[in-house]
């Protein structure tokens, strides 16, 4: 089954009409169930040029079931966290497959290490994402899964943002890689072997450099900017 903007671009070549579709937008849900994540991937679309619209954000598969029969608030694509508790990404993308046709399904993971592709294939999902890609990257991602060659090719022409140069140590940013994964700052403290104190001091040392004041704006920043 086709999404609506998928029958566009189809009815579009049928009648012999060449349309480049940048006007296109992406529906897209979120499904995460680290708060802190999914409050900073929101954002990351809300650009002007970005071709992609946020219709909705939970914290469980569960929540996204139910929202995906509504149709209503069906998306294009979901974007989901590939490890939540009760159900994960690929137990969410299969039931998509079978119960929701025509919502393509994108997978997220803080975790840098090899993707099963003959299980990520068998579920249904397009691709996974580390969750420290940048805003190109996710979109074109989220254009692939929703079969729109123009929001797919998106970023390639000059369309995201600039990228600001910000001199992070290396200590800083792996704090905030561990924050993007969901870590609390006692647990960012047992990783790196460091005091809680110590910890903040990075912390707080990045967002003056990003310009922010706190973890949800520094992760915004971060992953428009593709900076971690």
């Amino acid at each position: 089954m086709l999404n609506n903007v998928q029958k566009y671009s189809l009815a579009a070549r049928l009648l012999g009409v060449n349309v480049m579709m940048t006007d296109t937008v992406v529906r897209i849900g979120i499904v995460d169930n680290d708060p802190l994540v999914a409050n900073a991937l929101a954002p990351m679309f809300s650009g002007e040029r970005v071709p992609v619209r946020v219709m909705w954000s939970v914290d469980t598969a569960a929540k996204a079931q139910r929202l995906c029969l509504k149709e209503s608030q069906r998306p294009d694509v979901v974007l989901t966290d590939l490890n939540m508790p009760v159900m994960g990404g690929m137990g969410l993308a299969r039931w998509i497959s079978v119960h929701v046709a025509g919502i393509g399904v994108v997978g997220m993971t803080a975790f840098h290490s090899p993707i099963d592709e003959f299980q990520m294939e068998h579920s249904g999902m397009s691709d996974v994402l580390y969750k420290d890609a940048n805003l190109a990257n996710m979109v074109q991602a989220i254009g692939k899964a929703a079969g729109i060659e123009s929001v797919a090719r998106w970023g390639t022409n000059g369309e995201s943002v600039d990228t600001r140069a910000v001199d992070l140590t290396e200590t800083e940013i792996r704090v905030l890689r561990l924050f993007l994964g969901g870590y609390t700052v006692r647990q960012v403290s047992e990783e790196l072997n460091m005091g809680e104190g110590t910890v903040k001091t990075h912390a707080n040392k990045a967002y003056k450099k990003l310009g922010v004041h706190n973890r949800s704006q520094a992760i915004v920043v971060c992953m428009q900017e593709g900076i971690l």
